[in-house]
């Protein structure tokens, strides 16, 4: 249930009307394969992509974006080994600046792009993209942290209520 609701989730965020970068795509990476396992994670993350780029359209850097979001899934193993709230919020930091690092490298790198292939270009390639970096921090820890006290609520609220349902003798 919980990989079809964050496909779900992932697919509906990246097809509606959104600030450029500012979609739980990043976050949702993050927490299922800390929460879920690399498995899940990829089945999640891989399923949503490919479904919403078909929709939107295939670009020349995806190679770059699949790669980062595949980075974002093995730090959310290592978040996985020791989880907590703290070690999340650094993997999305983290997973954050990886995003913004390989992309925008990436998007450097396209043959007659917009920038020329010098230093000057890359940096002028980096700085250009701040407003989208800044966008997918905010979409990432405001999603993380959606995902993991949502997690945590849900979680709770069913140990109460099979706690409930035990002390009245009544099995689902």
């Amino acid at each position: 249930m919980e990989i079809i609701t964050l496909i779900i989730i992932g697919i509906i965020s990246r097809l509606v009307p959104h600030l450029p970068n500012m979609t739980p795509v990043g976050a949702t990476a993050l927490f299922s394969s800390a929460k879920f396992g690399m498995k899940k994670g990829m089945i999640i993350l891989f399923t949503t992509m490919l479904i919403t780029d078909i929709v939107i359209g295939l670009h020349p850097v995806m190679w770059a974006t699949y790669g980062s979001f595949m980075i974002t899934l093995c730090i959310g193993w290592w978040v996985q080994r020791k989880y907590s709230l703290s070690r999340f919020m650094k993997g999305t930091f983290i997973s954050s600046i990886v995003f913004f690092a390989i992309t925008n490298f990436a998007v450097w790198l396209v043959p007659g792009g917009m920038y020329a292939k010098t230093l000057t270009g890359l940096i002028h390639c980096y700085v250009t993209a701040l407003p989208f970096f800044r966008n997918s921090l905010i979409g990432d820890f405001f999603y993380g942290f959606i995902f993991y006290y949502g997690y945590e609520v849900v979680k709770y609220w069913n140990k109460q209520r099979h706690k409930i349902l035990s002390v009245n003798n009544i099995h689902i």
